[in-house]
């Protein structure tokens, strides 16, 4: 089977993920990060036998929530300012500029002084437009419009937690964090054969849009997001597989929010990767503000079980290897955790190489025996996911959930997280809560 009517399969049976109804949509896209081309896509599900039908997969209406952070915040951060995974950033009461708008975050309470890899892995959404701020507008929608998110308009802060996109866009932009640092515009056609027997064909030539060191450093911190046990993305964690991702939600706008329950969320996506493909998927109503047409804490999570079944069913057949630590990127170990740091970074302080608790040289040699690690060949691949537990109705999940409920609306192996994050954006700057 191909990976086309694998995702259908996935879409449009309940053979992988018990859907709450057929009014629920999604669509994703999968594209090749080392060409850029699209090696399926998906425009909707239940739809019927339709020959003009919405593509959901290519619609710009929504905007990807917090998977936006990597891209408009912490990518330009890594980029221009050179900083470090534990660059600490202020997990505090902040107001938009120039307004008297507050920003919160699903749970409004406040860390105080945080790591950025700790914000991202929680999807923290003041540390996130903190970041922003640093970085500037002109600077970070500079380097989003490389990654092919192209904007008449001067984006605003609010934009650091939800650009308005499709999950073409999606795919192709994270491709680039997959692939050390080009941007491939996707493609649909390989070749054409004419009548003459000629044949023409296609490619699409990549451009350098990152240093290898942002895409391998973003990578880093994304991994944590599916594997940490205060990631917001590890339902789609797939045990033993090299892979990254990001979770974004919009929550209702607070002059409608009432009328929803209090976890209900409009949309949810989820952004992942490995080296071989580059995957985006979106989950919501067409009509989010009809009354039931909301997701709650159990069918926000439908995002995350189809990239896993997919990238599982992917990932077959396929080598299974770390992504390489580029010569400018060094370790050292911050509190215990494995954090990154480039040359010549103005987090790099005496201070802080005094308090580490291994130096960048012991732990570059760890490190490069875990990314020359691999797992051999289609048959590692296959255990992996015959032992992933979301595969399986008898098991408890292996990934993030905490607490004890359940929905028909996703594997009955699934519960809901107990901790939540990610954005809510709009048009124009919202006081509702943002949820995971």
């Amino acid at each position: 089977m191909n990976i086309q009517k694998k995702l259908y399969q996935i879409a449009n049976t309940d053979n992988y993920i018990n859907y709450p109804n057929n009014n629920l949509q999604i669509a994703s896209t999968i594209v090749n990060p080392n060409n850029g081309k699209i090696v399926a896509m998906i425009g909707g599900r239940q739809v019927g036998n339709v020959t003009f039908g919405l593509n959901r997969a290519v619609q710009t209406d929504r905007t990807n929530g917090s998977t936006a952070k990597p891209l408009m915040d912490y990518g330009p951060a890594i980029e221009y300012l050179s900083w470090a995974t534990y660059h600490k950033l202020k997990d505090t009461k902040y107001i938009y500029p120039g307004t008297n708008i507050q920003l919160y975050d699903f749970d409004h309470q406040y860390q105080g002084s945080i790591t950025m890899r700790s914000a991202l892995t929680q999807s923290r959404n003041i540390p996130a437009i903190r970041a922003l701020q640093a970085v500037g507008i002109t600077r970070a929608q500079n380097f989003i419009s490389k990654l092919g998110f192209k904007y008449k308009k001067t984006l605003e802060f609010q934009n650091g937690i939800g650009l308005y996109s499709s999950t073409l866009q999606n795919a192709a932009a994270y491709a680039a964090f997959a692939n050390g640092g080009t941007y491939y515009k996707p493609t649909y056609v390989r070749s054409i054969e004419t009548n003459d027997g000629t044949v023409h064909n296609y490619s699409s030539s990549g451009k350098q849009v990152m240093q290898s060191s942002t895409a391998y450093m973003i990578t880093d911190m994304l991994k944590d997001v599916l594997t940490s046990s205060s990631g917001t993305g590890r339902s789609a964690n797939i045990s033993g597989l090299y892979e990254a991702g990001k979770t974004g939600t919009n929550s209702y706008p607070s002059n409608v929010a009432d009328k929803f329950p209090s976890d209900a969320d409009m949309d949810s996506w989820f952004n992942g990767y490995t080296k071989h493909y580059s995957m985006s998927v979106w989950v919501g109503y067409d009509h989010p503000y009809e009354t039931g047409n909301y997701l709650n804490s159990s069918s926000v999570k439908i995002a995350q079980y189809i990239y896993k079944y997919a990238m599982s069913y992917m990932s077959t057949g396929k080598t299974n290897t770390d992504w390489k630590r580029p010569s400018n990127v060094y370790v050292k170990y911050v509190n215990g955790v494995r954090e990154l740091y480039l040359a010549g970074s103005p987090d790099k302080t005496s201070s802080d190489s005094d308090s580490s608790s291994k130096t960048s040289s012991s732990s570059s040699s760890n490190s490069s025996s875990s990314e020359s690690s691999s797992l051999d060949s289609s048959s590692s691949i296959s255990s992996i996911i015959s032992s992933s537990s979301v595969f399986s109705s008898q098991s408890s999940s292996s990934s993030s959930e905490n607490s004890s409920q359940t929905s028909s609306s996703t594997p009955s192996s699934s519960t809901s997280p107990s901790s939540s994050s990610s954005s809510s954006s709009s048009s124009s700057l919202s006081t509702s809560s943002p949820t995971q």
